[in-house]
């Protein structure tokens, strides 16, 4: 997949970095083919682990945003 090529490059996140922008931070990563949308494989690794998925900041994170702050944990968070 395209997808998963950009991320070897670290041009993308990985699915790991998009888990933590929607569990510790509310934020949804946006599809890189359509910024528009969610991206669909980051809401499936969601839902497998039975984590929350829905989106609930409807401003989506993309290429254009400085991501990389909403990939870690957030300190003290319990």
């Amino acid at each position: 997949m395209a997808s998963e090529q950009a991320q070897n490059y670290g041009c993308l996140p990985e699915p790991w970095d998009i888990r933590n922008m929607r569990f510790h931070h509310g934020k949804t990563w946006a599809c890189h083919s359509d910024p528009t949308k969610p991206c669909i494989g980051g809401l499936e690794f969601l839902k497998e682990r039975n984590e929350p998925y829905k989106i609930i900041d409807t401003v989506l994170l993309t290429l254009d945003d400085d991501w990389s702050k909403f990939v870690q944990p957030v300190p003290n968070e319990h």
